[in-house]
């Protein structure tokens, strides 16, 4: 089984700042791992957002 993780933008702002998705990712595998999830087993989906 694969623990699934989706990260998004929801303004433009953060669009144009790129960081708000490495931040999320990185908060969430690290939940993730608190989980005692694997690894090699998680998926990232990433929805970037329009920049302005």
């Amino acid at each position: 089984m694969f623990t699934a993780i989706y990260v998004r933008v929801s303004t433009g702002v953060h669009a144009n700042e790129g960081t708000s998705l490495s931040v999320q990712t990185e908060m969430c595998i690290k939940k993730a791992r608190e989980l005692n999830r694997d690894s090699d087993r998680i998926k990232v989906y990433t929805e970037e957002g329009e920049k302005e």
